[in-house]
């Protein structure tokens, strides 16, 4: 028989949020090497079209348009110079003749070519040739520079002024530039620029601050005692916009203000020499990687977590349980009603408008209660609309000595006054309906020896044992008991499973109760005399214990019972983990 679907909830579990990150570094010949909690990287791009990524994702190089680099059989026709990144994950490298090549999510915005400029050569050649490039925050446009400090502008980048700004001629007439300009970066909001110089000069234009350049290293540029191992080749900027770097043509890396040092090529055989440096972040992602449990009916609050990300995150979630919410900073409060697992999808957007998001899964337990019972011990969930219940246990052994009243009777015949049974079961706790199924151990008078037997019961009906003899389930076996109800209303499916011995045992009974509660239960079982001496056994554990609810059913409350008889407690639940809870004799 096919059963429900039915979502299937544990009872008494306990998670805890962990989230670890490492940052390994390479060594550096600079004076400084600063590790970053940014989560930022960069990516190096050689003249050939090859890129080399330190920190961050690679999403390809001009290899991947079938181009052969600068030789071969579909060589680039001009040289790669610069290397731009998008927020949303990708890059953009700028040619020589001012053609541009995207990769990943960047899209392209123009070239050169849009403005009527026909690259190095043909009737309308460019002044310099292409050098730097840099993008606006968003990734919707970008800007490209040429060697005289020229600037163009593209998409929804804005001209905020050239080296000719300055007074700087370019590379000739009356106030030329000491070094040609070899690369530019632009600031977080767009509204502003630097360009660097193959001397590692820097310029700002904009709202650009000026937090240094090679020669504050001590370095006299491409001259002087102590000149540049290799000219600087390009330049990127941290993504707060307080720092940069400068890479120079032997893969050597620069960082001043807030920028990290994260690796270089310095020291290393490259293929072609370096020729520009993107900054961009580590791959997006959300860090949190499980939620805390809930508790019905009371206050909660977590924080989720990203990284990698570029400015401020914007959150939001979809399948949170009835009283929960996600604030736009990413934290889940709220109060939730019915107990239950619910798959939480979370989304968070960066700045630049990068998506990342997670699966989660939030647990809302039932709020814990307790209670007293002469015949119960063990959890008990109410309130709801149970149509399933089941969980494995381990077979309870009878210790020795039994109490004298469980010797009361013909010696070698099973006692009419001790038991003790497990079982797990939907309905009566609070009703006088009940159907269940487990196991049960009856001392056998004058002897040490017990009869263990599986059964059912539906009340108002005695229990029904699915087997007379008492060797089918050994103490210490490990059984499975599931009771459900199938895809045909009442009919429930009853199944009994020894895990050790491979037996097992099943029926199918009508029950019409109402499902109000859901039990994992060590008994004293009920005789026609009444509720009987609990036999002292070995502690039982249930694992898994789960329930699974009718449509729009729900639960919010949990109670551990405890059993006393003749005024002293000589059962309870003593205690448990994430997916299990023990048992014991007192």
């Amino acid at each position: 028989m096919v059963r429900k679907a039915r979502p299937i909830v544990a009872i008494v579990l306990l998670a805890a949020s962990l989230s670890v990150m490492m940052t390994v570094h390479a060594s550096t010949q600079l004076p400084r090497a600063r590790l970053s909690s940014s989560h930022y990287g960069y990516v190096l791009a050689g003249a050939g079209g090859a890129t080399y990524s330190f920190g961050s994702a690679n999403y390809g190089s001009t290899y991947s348009d079938g181009l052969t680099g600068l030789t071969g059989a579909h060589p680039l026709s001009a040289p790669v110079v610069a290397i731009a990144t998008d927020p949303a994950g990708g890059y953009w490298m700028a040619a020589k003749d001012g053609g541009v090549f995207n990769f990943g999510n960047a899209a392209f915005h123009g070239s050169t070519y849009s403005y009527g400029i026909t690259g190095l050569g043909g009737s309308h050649p460019l002044n310099a040739p292409i050098v730097g490039m840099a993008a606006t925050p968003n990734g919707k446009g970008y800007w490209l520079v040429a060697a005289d400090g020229g600037v163009f502008d593209f998409g929804d980048a804005s001209f905020y002024g050239s080296t000719y700004s300055y007074g700087i001629t370019g590379l000739g007439g009356s106030h030329p530039l000491s070094a040609p300009i070899v690369g530019m970066a632009a600031t977080p909001n767009g509204k502003g620029y630097w360009m660097a110089a193959k001397d590692g000069g820097v310029f700002n234009f904009g709202n650009a601050a000026f937090h240094g350049s090679t020669y504050s290293y001590g370095i006299t540029g491409l001259g002087g005692s102590h000149p540049l191992s290799a000219p600087i080749v390009g330049m990127a900027a941290t993504p707060g916009g307080n720092g940069y770097w400068l890479a120079g043509a032997d893969g050597g890396v620069f960082d001043f203000g807030t920028a990290s040092f994260l690796g270089s090529e310095g020291g290393k055989s490259i293929p072609a020499p370096i020729v520009g440096i993107g900054g961009m972040a580590a791959k997006f992602s959300i860090t949190t990687t499980s939620l805390p449990n809930a508790t019905s009916n009371q206050a909660y609050s977590t924080t989720l977590s990203a990284a990698g990300g570029a400015g401020t995150n914007t959150w939001s979630a979809t399948g949170l349980p009835a009283g929960l919410s996600m604030s736009p900073s990413g934290v889940i409060s709220g109060m939730p009603g019915n107990a239950g697992t619910a798959s939480v999808v979370v989304t968070v957007t960066d700045q630049g408008g990068q998506v990342a998001t997670a699966r989660l899964t939030l647990t809302t337990n039932p709020q814990l209660a307790t209670s007293v019972s002469p015949n119960w011990s063990g959890y008990i969930v109410q309130n709801g609309a149970f149509n399933g219940v089941s969980a494995t246990f381990n077979v309870a052994g009878l210790t020795s000595p039994q109490p004298s009243v469980c010797n009361t009777g013909s010696s070698g015949s099973l006692s009419p006054n001790c038991a003790t049974a497990e079982w797990v079961g939907v309905d009566g706790a609070n009703n006088a309906d009940l159907i269940q199924a487990g196991v049960v151990e009856v001392p056998v008078v004058g002897t040490s020896s017990y009869c263990i037997q599986p059964w059912w019961e539906i009340l108002p009906a005695p229990p029904t044992y699915f087997t007379n003899s008492c060797n089918a389930v050994a103490a210490g076996d490990s059984v499975s008991v599931d009771v459900y109800e199938t895809t045909t209303a009442n009919l429930w499916e009853i199944q009994i499973k020894d895990n050790t011995n491979g037996l097992s045992y099943s029926t199918q009974q009508s029950y019409a109760g109402p499902g109000a509660s859901a039990e994992w239960i060590v008994e004293a079982p009920t005789s026609s005399q009444g509720i009987m001496t609990l036999s002292p056994y070995t502690p039982v554990t249930f694992t898994n214990p789960s329930y699974s609810l009718a449509p729009l059913g729900g639960v919010d409350q949990q109670t551990a019972v405890v059993m006393v008889q003749n005024g002293s407690e000589v059962s309870a639940p003593i205690k448990s983990t994430s997916n299990s809870f023990t048992v014991a004799y007192q």
